[in-house]
């Protein structure tokens, strides 16, 4: 499916859902690295986010749905919706948390379990381990429990 019409998928569809919910905000639509992002920005929007971003989460199934279901079997690319800048911010706070444990596992020498989260932060949070002197990262159990590990890199 080309990605055009792609895009005009995704922004009527998160414009329908702006004006559902009755929210003075704006849809916008970047690629970044073959991802389509659509981004809503306004005020008010915190109700688009939900508790532990589980409305976003949703919210970006759901217009992956519409997405493919317009393109009836053809490819379509990768796609992410962020509402306020919320993923930028959580990325930049799962960072410096990654920083400040693996200090930890520095001063203690031993392998620290961070608490379950999803696979998108847990590759956040390799991304950062693997860009620190003297941690590595796994990821240890089985979803949803599924979690990260830092140690002392060898």
């Amino acid at each position: 499916m080309p990605q055009e019409e792609q895009e005009k998928a995704v922004v009527e569809f998160l414009e329908g859902i702006v004006k559902s919910f009755d929210i003075d905000a704006t849809v916008s639509i970047r690629m970044e690295e073959e991802r389509i992002i659509g981004s809503i920005d306004g005020s008010d929007i915190g109700l688009l986010i939900g508790p532990k971003a589980g409305t976003l989460l949703a919210l970006q199934d759901i217009t992956r749905t519409v997405v493919q279901r317009h393109a009836a079997g053809r490819k379509t690319n990768r796609l992410s919706i962020d509402v306020g800048g919320y993923r930028e911010r959580r990325k930049a706070s799962l960072i410096a948390f990654t920083e400040k444990q693996a200090a930890t596992v520095k001063e203690t020498g031993k392998p620290l379990p961070l608490e379950p989260m999803g696979a998108a932060d847990r590759k956040i949070i390799h991304d950062a381990a693997s860009n620190i002197d003297g941690i590595s990262s796994s990821s240890d159990g089985e979803e949803p429990r599924r979690r990260v590990v830092l140690q002392p890199s060898a």
